[in-house]
């Protein structure tokens, strides 16, 4: 993978990994993940054990380089990643410049090298894999997919009747078609077309996830 694609597949585990938590199906498991604010939709997981052996997770972390636009660079610790659905770049690092323990900075994962970012990735795929308690534990990839898809499939409006309708009729579907009108319509114009597929599967139970995986690999994959 690329840097860019490293990038991607972590900003869609950590959306995954925020809707699991705001459905409370997290509780317990690894890895520890903390809500923001009170009236957020955002999360962190922290770069550090810090209720274990107080080490990073992964190398490169401390020190960490960070090389910005105009080519300066820094040297510190990165301790902490920040997902918010709601911001216009979801997915930033806390980072404390040289030996100062008290300020921080928000870091661009742009900004990091691809290293580092394959290692956090590769750190957080294992903890999720491992730790998510298995029968809340989501397919991962085929998550990946969908959201993948979303951006493009979601401006086609004729579209949006097909996979409406094919949920609502489906043998297992327990809502009626105007509620998951209802819900879409939210998430659309809340959210926008970028981020709505996030947002909307992170309010649908499992069997809707299904339902929804099931005609999006059908028609799609």
């Amino acid at each position: 993978m690329n840097k860019q694609e490293i990038i991607k597949n972590l900003t869609d585990l950590l959306a995954t990994i925020c809707g699991y938590y705001f459905k409370g199906r997290l509780e317990g498991c690894r890895p520890w993940v903390h809500e923001r604010d009170e009236e957020g939709d955002g999360i962190s997981i922290d770069l550090y054990n810090f209720g274990g052996d107080g080490k990073p997770i992964c190398d490169g972390l401390k020190p960490c380089t960070v090389t910005y636009d105009d080519g300066s660079q820094d040297s510190g610790h990165l301790y902490c990643m920040v997902y918010d659905p709601n911001d216009v770049t979801p997915l930033v690092f806390l980072f404390t410049p040289g030996d100062d323990i008290i300020g921080d900075t928000e870091i661009a994962p742009e900004d990091l090298s691809e290293e580092v970012l394959h290692n956090i990735l590769t750190w957080l795929e294992t903890e999720w894999e491992s730790n998510a308690k298995p029968e809340d534990k989501p397919d991962v990839k085929q998550a990946k997919d969908i959201i993948a898809l979303w951006s493009d499939w979601c401006m086609d409006y004729d579209d949006e009747n097909l996979w409406l309708d094919y949920m609502a009729k489906h043998p297992k579907a327990h809502c009626n078609r105007q509620h998951l009108q209802e819900k879409w319509d939210y998430c659309y114009e809340k959210y926008g077309s970028k981020a709505a597929m996030n947002m909307l599967w992170r309010e649908l139970d499992n069997d809707n996830r299904e339902i929804l995986t099931e005609y999006i690999m059908t028609r799609y994959i």
